[in-house]
């Protein structure tokens, strides 16, 4: 946990300090080793939400996109529950960063819980996870510059991720690597559509300072229903065309030949 209030006040871990939880009001005191990134921890348990991860660098360059007083806000339900959102825009969105793995059945409560969320996951925790997601978009059907049709997504993703009813935005680092098929000219997260075309899925490489300045005014990122009816409209076009072209082809085949007269 990144804050805490001590006398009142969001503060952020330092040494000596001693707080309190803004969800449980137990205490909480300043973890600020070496190793790890500086945070506040519950006396005697791991922490009051058992939804929270320990935090990480990859968490805290995430979170710091995004102004301090949206960062780890208590969410709370109709019914009394409450948990600690990692980023709430003042519009309602919720923003969680996901670094380790998320068992299938905690990640729908959360989308249950928090209903207006979207998901961004740390594409680069496992090794080979990178390579399998560029792997997979060599095979697929690529429109314009940022659109990706794949048939066969659950090769390049977790599978985890594959039945989220929200967009996921899986992030592969900044940097080029050796065998890249697409070039990164500027920092993107990837985003896999919760829909999908004609049954392939929909991925879309998404600016990430777009990403985080479209958030931040409460504006969709994109709109991905009418993205998607394109697309479908599309397939539809070109499956009337390769129809019609067979047809033809086949009307053409029974044709009684005609030899010359002489």
């Amino acid at each position: 946990m990144r804050y805490a209030l001590v006398d009142g006040q969001r503060e952020e871990a330092r040494p000596g300090l001693v707080g309190i939880c803004p969800r449980c009001e137990e205490p909480v005191i300043a973890k600020c080793g070496p190793l790890r990134v500086w945070h506040w921890s519950h006396r005697g348990k791991r922490t009051c939400d058992v939804w929270w991860e320990p935090e990480t660098e990859w968490h805290l360059g995430w979170k710091n996109r995004f102004p301090q007083d949206w960062q780890e806000i208590v969410h709370h339900s109709n019914d009394g529950e409450k948990h600690i959102a990692d980023v709430k825009t003042p519009l309602g969105l919720v923003i969680e960063f996901q670094h380790s793995f998320l068992d299938i059945q905690e990640r729908n409560l959360r989308e249950a819980f928090y209903r207006n969320i979207v998901w961004v996951v740390d594409g680069k925790r496992r090794k080979r996870d990178r390579k399998r997601f560029f792997d997979a978009l060599k095979s697929s059907r690529q429109i314009g510059n940022a659109v990706f049709l794949v048939s066969f997504v659950e090769e390049g993703l977790p599978r985890e991720w594959l039945s989220c009813a929200v967009p996921v935005y899986f992030d592969f680092g900044d940097d080029n690597e050796p065998g890249d098929p697409f070039p990164i000219v500027s920092p993107v997260v990837w985003c896999l559509l919760p829909r999908r075309a004609m049954a392939r899925a929909v991925i879309v490489a998404i600016n990430k300072t777009h990403f985080v300045s479209a958030s931040q005014r409460g504006d969709p990122v994109f709109d991905g229903n009418k993205l998607i009816s394109a697309i479908e409209a599309d397939i539809r076009r070109r499956q009337s065309a390769e129809y019609a072209a067979f047809a033809l082809q086949q009307r053409l085949k029974k044709r009684p030949r005609r030899y010359p007269r002489f």
